[in-house]
C-alpha cells in the first residue's frame, strides 16, 4: 500500500510540474492496452467457432460481451480527451468505438456465426490501424 501511495504522489508531482509529459505517458499506456482489448473482443466474439484454438462450446455469456462493450466505450472517450489535450487527430478516437460497435452488434443481432465472424475481422483490422496511428503519434510524444 505505501508503494501504491508513493506511485500516486509521484504521478502527480509529474502532472503538476509537466501535464504534457503525463498525459503523453497516459496515451502510451492506453494505446499499449488498446490491443489487449481488441484481442480480447476478437476471441470473445469468436469463442463459439470450432476450428479455432480458443474454441468454447458454451460460447461467451452476454456478461462479458456488455464488459466489453462498457470498457470499449470508456476507452474510446478517455481516447478523445488525450487526444484533444495532446493536439493529435481524433480518427484514433473511432477505433474504440467501432469496436464498441462491432461488440454492441454482435450483443444485439441474432446468434449468427457469420455475424460474429465479420465483427471479430473488422475488430482485427481495427487492431493493425490502431497499432499504425500509434506509431505515427508516438514520434510526436516523445
Amino acid at each position: 500500500m505505501p508503494l501504491i501511495a508513493l506511485l500516486l504522489f509521484f504521478m502527480a508531482v509529474v502532472y503538476i510540474i509537466d501535464r504534457r509529459i503525463f498525459l503523453g505517458l497516459l496515451y502510451v499506456a492506453l494505446n499499449l492496452w488498446l490491443p489487449v482489448l481488441f484481442l480480447a473482443s476478437a476471441e470473445a466474439l469468436t469463442s463459439d467457432i470450432r476450428l479455432l484454438p480458443w474454441s468454447d462450446p458454451a460460447g461467451t455469456p452476454d456478461t462479458v460481451l456488455v464488459y466489453l462493450l462498457l470498457l470499449s466505450s470508456a476507452s474510446a472517450l478517455l481516447q478523445f480527451f488525450l487526444c484533444r489535450e495532446l493536439g493529435f487527430s481524433r480518427r484514433a478516437v473511432f477505433l474504440p468505438l467501432a469496436g464498441a460497435a462491432a461488440v454492441g452488434v454482435v450483443l444485439f443481432a441474432p446468434p449468427a456465426t457469420t455475424v460474429k465472424i465479420a465483427a471479430g475481422v473488422l475488430i482485427l483490422l481495427l487492431l493493425g490501424v490502431q497499432i499504425v496511428l500509434f506509431a505515427l503519434n508516438l514520434k510526436k510524444i516523445f
